[in-house]
């Protein structure tokens, strides 16, 4: 792999742009975060049976994986891009990690609902041709807000996050790294690379584990996946790639011990979730050896949710009773 061309040049040079950019876009574990803030209030106020007790549980992995599904069901229904959920869900969790956050919106499963709302509202108006009403969004809770609690909302929300409202996302880096490839592996090898890189996203895209994982790792790994598993039939060394582009990402020892446990996670993960779907798509192995076919699997002919009724169990209203029964 040579990178001699100003072409090259520029998208490594724009690539450590986005680098740069990721410190300020980097997600917190808020969820342990609260559990041992929550645990030391708890032990230091044991003798106050009323301020330990709850009417319902806080926001748990299950509440951030359900509401997760409602916004790319939201996205579908509305043809949005995919790149707007993963924003949403960065701009939420990075403002659940805050101060604010984690005293008001941690332990009120209502006002999260409404977070996440307006979180996709926020982003459909910045990155999506057209922007959602205030009334549609806060019909959407069918009662529960309304359009004045869904504007409080947006100004608490950007002005915890600071207003940044435009990460780098996983898909962005794997565009570039895609471009800076050798012309030799083809494009439609690119393209299969591409698919397999988007399996992986999908799987990963509701699951709060992954959050806290920087949208260049995540790329980089799956990438590397996706290589090893075609590596039979585009001929490429996985090792050699993996150097090459390490170097262009500045990876050290430490993040190249990232990235591996990271490559494996993602193994894992699109694992379950094909062979609890019972979909037969690329199929995927930790060994080298690993080969794959490239039919892709899509869910999106099962979603019916529409914007204008809120029927189905991922509705923002269902949130409070489905988590609390799954924390039961």
């Amino acid at each position: 792999m040579n990178f001699t061309t100003n072409e090259d040049a520029e998208m490594i040079e724009t690539i450590h742009a986005m680098q740069s950019q990721e410190q300020y876009y980097h997600v917190t574990d808020y969820l342990s975060q609260f559990a041992t803030a929550s645990s030391s209030l708890s032990s230091s106020s044991s003798s106050s049976s009323s301020s330990s007790s709850r009417i319902m549980p806080p926001v748990d992995a299950s509440c951030r994986e359900l509401m997760a599904q409602w916004c790319s069901d939201i996205a579908t229904t509305c043809n949005y891009k995919t790149e707007t959920i993963a924003i949403t869900m960065n701009c939420l969790d990075r403002f659940m990690g805050t101060s604010i956050a984690q005293h008001e919106i941690m332990v009120d499963r209502n006002r999260y609902q409404l977070a996440v709302m307006v979180a996709l509202y926020s982003t459909v108006k910045i990155h999506e041709q057209e922007a959602m009403d205030p009334n549609l969004v806060a019909s959407l809770s069918h009662g529960v807000h309304s359009s004045n609690d869904v504007e409080e909302m947006e100004r608490k929300i950007l002005a915890a996050i600071q207003w940044r409202m435009n990460p780098p996302t996983i898909m962005s880096f794997v565009r570039i790294l895609l471009n800076l490839m050798p012309v030799e592996m083809g494009l439609n090898a690119k393209q299969i690379i591409s698919d397999l890189i988007e399996e992986q996203i999908t799987a990963i895209a509701h699951d709060y584990s992954f959050t806290c994982y920087d949208a260049s790792y995540v790329a980089y790994a799956a990438l590397l996946n996706s290589i090893e598993i075609c590596s039979n039939s585009i001929r490429m060394d996985v090792s050699h790639i993996k150097k090459e582009l390490g170097i262009i990402l500045k990876m050290g020892n430490d993040d190249f011990s990232t990235i591996d446990k990271l490559r494996n996670k993602l193994y894992t993960q699109i694992g379950q979730k094909y062979s609890q779907s019972g979909a037969t798509t690329a199929t995927v192995s930790a060994s080298t050896s690993a080969t794959t076919t490239t039919k892709r699997h899509s869910s999106s002919s099962c979603i019916n949710a529409t914007i204008s009724k809120q029927s189905r169990k991922e509705s923002p209203t269902s949130v409070r009773s489905t988590s609390a029964a799954q924390a039961a």
